[in-house]
């Protein structure tokens, strides 16, 4: 039998600043249940933790930036996976996020207008910017007359 214990210290340094260490620390039972040995590490995680810290102030200033965006925002790749969307996106088409993250950008228009989005997301991915006025399609099937900018 085992036991394990996970941990996070903060120690204060002499120059005043402060270092993180993970311990990860275990408990090794003898055959009638009783602890023989007591094992364990620390890592140093501070470079890390700031890093980690760093990467989600930057995803905080970015959501913030792309939901001050007007209008529909959203972000796709060659496969046509959504990446990232403002919350228009959401309030406009009346989709969640769940169920977005689950179409393409031809299930926001209508079927008679798909080929000619195709042929400009396909422009869009060869040189680097198209547009295209078409209907945006809702959730409840409303036609939204929308100028689509790519790039």
């Amino acid at each position: 039998k085992e036991t394990q214990f996970i941990t996070t210290f903060y120690f204060n340094t002499i120059e005043g600043s402060v270092k993180i260490f993970l311990s990860k620390s275990y408990i090794l039972y003898d055959e009638t249940g009783n602890p023989k040995r007591c094992l364990g590490g620390l890592t140093d995680i501070t470079e890390q933790n700031k890093i980690q810290q760093q990467i989600i102030k930057e995803k905080e200033i970015s959501e913030n930036l792309i939901n001050s965006l007007p209008g529909v925002f959203y972000i796709f790749n060659k496969e046509g996976k959504y990446l990232r969307w403002n919350k228009n996106t959401l309030q406009i088409s009346g989709y969640s996020e769940e169920e977005l993250k689950n179409m393409s950008p031809l299930d926001f228009v209508p079927v008679d207008q798909q080929i000619v989005l195709m042929e400009k997301i396909q422009s869009v991915f060869k040189n680097g910017f198209d547009n295209l006025e078409a209907d945006f399609l809702t959730k409840e099937g409303r036609k939204i007359p929308f100028y689509f900018t790519g790039s």
